[in-house]
């Protein structure tokens, strides 16, 4: 389908990424987890008619070339603790959710994606990295999909996160940290209704 095509690239400050424009009407930008890639939204773009989306890869990942982001040193122990988290908390319940844990572990085992997964976990402690006084400024209409059942990012900060920002909406799916890639449908129909009110 679209696998094997070359993407039009970004420049960015952490590296050059791969992205895809599909389809045509209001653009919805559909930015990547962290260490994900474009394949991610296959699914839900399919149930997205009538809209132009735009996916972007993750730096070094996907279709995009190796990040400039140094290797941390954490490598050495991600490269020995994923596969094991992924097989406890990444539980695949779909050829979907099998196909992106072992994207994940194959990531680790390259020196340049596992550099880039090292990095992104690092920065998470980062006091520049957190924006909570800043969510209270957010004017524009938000809706904050999680997974219910998110062994990474607990669905307890998805109601902090919905709270801070002004008239911010929270829908919960029965899935763990990657909605739109476990339950597609469920997201596109919350998206869907929002989207249309939101770009009216």
């Amino acid at each position: 389908m679209w696998y094997g095509r070359r993407m039009p690239t970004l420049e960015l400050p952490s590296g050059t990424v791969s992205y895809e424009d599909r389809g045509d009407g209001p653009p919805v930008v559909l930015l990547p987890a962290g260490a994900h890639t474009i394949r991610d939204y296959d699914a839900l773009r399919e149930l997205l008619p009538g809209m132009r989306t735009i996916a972007i890869d993750w730096p070094s990942h996907g279709d995009s070339p190796p990040s400039r982001t140094p290797a941390s040193a954490m490598a050495g122990f991600l490269r020995r603790i994923y596969p094991a988290f992924s097989a406890r908390h990444m539980r695949a319940r779909t050829d979907a959710d099998r196909a992106a844990r072992q994207r994940a572990i194959a990531t680790t085992r390259d020196p340049a994606g596992l550099a880039a997964v090292a990095g992104l976990w690092a920065s998470f402690a980062s006091p520049e990295h957190d924006l909570r006084a800043q969510a209270r400024g957010i004017a524009a209409p938000t809706l904050a999909l999680w997974g219910r059942r998110d062994p990474v990012i607990p669905a307890k900060v998805g109601r902090t996160l919905a709270d801070a920002i002004p008239g911010a909406q929270l829908v919960l799916f029965d899935t763990g940290h990657a909605p739109q890639v476990s339950d597609p449908t469920g997201v596109a129909a919350a998206l869907v209704p929002f989207l249309e009110q939101a770009l009216r």
